[in-house]
């Protein structure tokens, strides 16, 4: 499979920083909101359920600015599934061109008893879906 577009969006006037370009802290906003996105499609709604998410490792890349009113889309998929996490891995793109990346490790966290838990083997089966071909997980030891 190749990256499932999981979020469109337009760049606002109040997520520009001093310079007219994308705040930081909204490429790692965006990217979230791609994740749960990304999650929702396979039916794992990480917000609604008995299982969460938490992420513990996150490499973000910029390639290019992203500016007030640009059109932005995010394509996520999967470059490492295991029974307690996942590795998601997206690319921010404007008109096509990559702007910016995101690697994030996403642990499975029981929301009942508030440790790390486990992906049910449904949810690990659709996450199969959006595996990337050829993709590496950038935090593998």
């Amino acid at each position: 499979m190749s990256f499932f577009k999981s979020l469109e969006s337009k760049a606002k006037t109040e997520w520009m920083d001093e310079y007219g370009h994308l705040n930081i802290q909204f490429y790692l906003k965006l990217f979230n909101d791609a994740w749960v996105n990304l999650f929702r499609d396979m039916d794992l709604d990480i917000f609604a359920s008995e299982t969460g998410v938490v992420a513990s490792r996150i490499l973000m890349s910029h390639r290019a600015e992203v500016c007030e009113n640009e059109n932005l889309e995010i394509h996520s998929g999967f470059s490492a599934i295991h029974k307690n996490y996942v590795t998601v891995k997206q690319k921010l793109s404007v008109e096509g061109r990559t702007r910016a990346t995101c690697d994030a490790r996403l642990y499975a966290f029981d929301l009942r008893v508030r440790k790390m838990g486990e992906f049910s083997a449904m949810h690990l089966e659709k996450a199969g879906r959006y595996k990337i071909s050829g993709a590496e997980d950038c935090f593998e030891e």
